[in-house]
């Protein structure tokens, strides 16, 4: 199953309106990660999720601050990486 997931976010965690970010999921796994679903706890506990290794915000509004997770699946088992805070 996948381990040592993470989250490597660019160009940094702390964004400036109307920038880019990009967050991209990494993790080890053998056989290799099947799908990505990214999730974002947001102040109403609610989940948006998107798929793909990476997740690209065009224009970071002050409403996509928040924290972050990835989780990488293969057809032995899934792995989430720790919270990641952007703000």
């Amino acid at each position: 199953a996948p381990k040592n997931t993470s989250v490597l976010a660019r160009p940094s965690t702390v964004i400036e309106a109307g920038s880019s970010l990009t967050l991209t999921c990494i993790s080890q796994a053998n056989p290799a990660v099947e799908n990505y679903t990214w999730h974002r706890i947001n102040a109403a506990d609610a989940w948006e999720t998107r798929s793909g290794p990476s997740y690209t915000i065009a224009e970071v509004s002050p409403g996509a601050s928040g924290q972050y997770y990835c989780e990488a699946r293969n057809r032995i088992g899934a792995h989430s990486s720790p919270v990641l805070t952007v703000k």
